[in-house]
């Protein structure tokens, strides 16, 4: 979140309901779940990352939004660059079994 602070006038993201929403959810989601599934789906938006944007792996933050890693990747929304909107279980199950 500091280099989301300190570079807000750059972000993609700006201070709105839904943004400080979505923050709040990732944190909860990175600090107190402990799912297989959703483990499963950071850690595959994580590899999405690296190989679409290898730059932000390497800075530890967004480079459009500034949001830090690894709570990023579990955040409601998708990155504009890298991945899709979180997935619920349903949808994540049936997103692993069609590759």
């Amino acid at each position: 979140m500091i280099n989301w602070i300190k570079n807000y006038s750059k972000s993609t993201k700006k201070v709105t309901i839904s943004n400080v929403s979505n923050f709040f959810v990732a944190c909860y989601r990175y600090y107190f779940t402990n799912y297989a599934w959703k483990k499963a789906q950071a850690k595959w938006r994580e590899e999405r990352v690296k190989v679409k944007s290898p730059e932000c792996i390497t800075l530890g933050y967004c480079k459009n939004c500034y949001c830090d890693f690894p709570e990023k990747f579990v955040e409601p929304d998708g990155c504009e660059v890298c991945y899709p909107e979180w997935m619920n279980k349903e949808q994540w199950l049936d997103f692993i079994n069609d590759k």
